[in-house]
């Protein structure tokens, strides 16, 4: 996915293991899906997503056979959906069915991405079945498009022995008419997916609220940074005899130093990571002294101070850490705090996903579930907004809105 640049993997049939989707974590992707209610069910869709984009589960629309989840845009939002619809049950399957009406009356973009066990000619299929038939009754009711393009088999069975082997389409990809402009080079790859299915790429261009990413001049290189610079020969400035020329030169140098500084400091998300909770004064000092050491070791050659350091320092946060985690345990006294400690030990998979309200009903953007969070566990904040600042977005490269499914 990376090296093709995808952003987003709408799944089907991944492999499970103990009712867990196994084999698709990575550091830059969200991996969602529903887990079953018991340990016999077996999840058979998911939804891999970029961490740059802000995506949510719909709980109320996804089961084990069907993934629903929302990406928040600038002005609407995009659901998306990974169905597999199982060849013994309807098509589509009730969830399916009551996900299309509701995004209907919600007037959100709604693309659908399915493993639909189902043949017809409209979708590329060399014939057409029951099946079929259903499933284009139910396109045709809810004015869905089919992004399927020419007639290249999805699927394709090996011949054996016991049975002869075929070429069909039975994967389908559903849109409504809001999401069917954005959707541009639909098709079938020849790259062996290890499946019987074929992988299928199309570009969606959809203006999404795209988390922002920052540098950090620490990591800068700085003799990338220097050879960069010198490649414009910035000492070589123009004579300046008016406000307008010496302006024009402010602009030039500023715009050398600008792009030197971005090919030689990469890009990372824009966040710092705190320091856990058992790091006091004597740690944060130590590691600083540790850090100073380091620098000078590496101009002058000589380890053996900084590798006794290193030592020192380690020992120290190593006794840090289990005083904490002890007297962590010894403050558990209540069911309430005896949860939260279950809750930080327990390896359950978690999506992220919107929650339910007082009424009973599901929140319907993260915005409404941030505010049902705060006005819970802090009841009469104010919702002020903060004084304007300068916006980071205009000292990163621009993003382009279109994205790889």
């Amino acid at each position: 996915m990376i090296q093709n640049k995808i952003d987003i993997a709408l799944i089907q049939e991944p492999w499970i293991d103990k009712a867990r989707v196994k084999g698709l974590n990575h550091k830059d992707f969200t991996l969602i899906y529903k887990i079953p209610l018991e340990e016999t069910g077996k999840p058979r869709s998911c939804i891999l997503v970029s961490k740059n984009l802000n995506a949510f589960l719909l709980s109320d629309y996804s089961d084990q056979d069907i993934t629903s989840v929302i990406l928040e845009g600038n002005n609407k939002s995009l659901v998306l959906v990974s169905a597999y619809l199982p060849h013994d049950d309807e098509a589509p399957t009730d969830t399916l069915r009551k996900l299309v009406i509701s995004q209907e009356k919600k007037k959100n973009y709604l693309l659908i991405g399915t493993d639909a066990n189902a043949r017809h000619e409209v979708w590329g299929s060399s014939s057409t079945n029951e099946r079929g038939e259903c499933l284009l009754d139910f396109i045709n009711l809810y004015n869905l498009s089919i992004c399927n393009r020419g007639n290249k088999p999805t699927f394709s069975f090996p011949s054996s022995d016991i049975y002869d082997g075929w070429d069909t389409t039975l994967d389908v990809t559903l849109v409504n008419n809001l999401t069917f402009p954005i959707i541009n080079n639909w098709k079938v790859l020849d790259e062996n997916s290890f499946s019987y299915h074929r992988y299928i790429t199309f570009d969606a261009n959809f203006d999404f609220n795209i988390k922002v990413d920052c540098r950090n001049p620490r990591n800068t290189d700085w003799v990338k940074f220097k050879q960069s610079v010198l490649k414009h020969n910035p000492d070589h400035l123009a004579s300046c005899e008016s406000k307008e020329d010496l302006e024009k030169e402010v602009n030039s140098i500023t715009s050398i130093f600008s792009q030197a500084y971005k090919s030689s400091c990469r890009v990372i998300r824009g966040h710092k990571k705190p320091l856990p909770s058992y790091f006091d004064n004597e740690l944060i000092a130590l590691r600083k002294k540790l850090r100073s050491q380091f620098n000078h070791c590496q101009k002058h050659g000589s380890w053996n101070l900084y590798k006794t350091l290193l030592k020192t320092f380690t020992r120290a946060k190593t006794i840090a850490k289990r005083k904490a985690w002890r007297d962590l345990c010894q403050s558990v006294e209540t069911a309430k705090d005896t949860a939260r400690l279950k809750k930080i030990l327990s390896s359950e998979y978690t999506p992220p996903s919107l929650i339910m309200n007082q009424n009973g009903a599901w929140t319907e953007s993260s915005e409404e579930t941030n505010s049902i969070l705060l006005d819970t566990h802090f009841p009469g904040n104010s919702k002020e907004p903060f004084p304007e600042a300068l916006d980071p977005r205009e000292f990163l490269e621009e993003y382009s809105p279109s994205l790889k499914i």
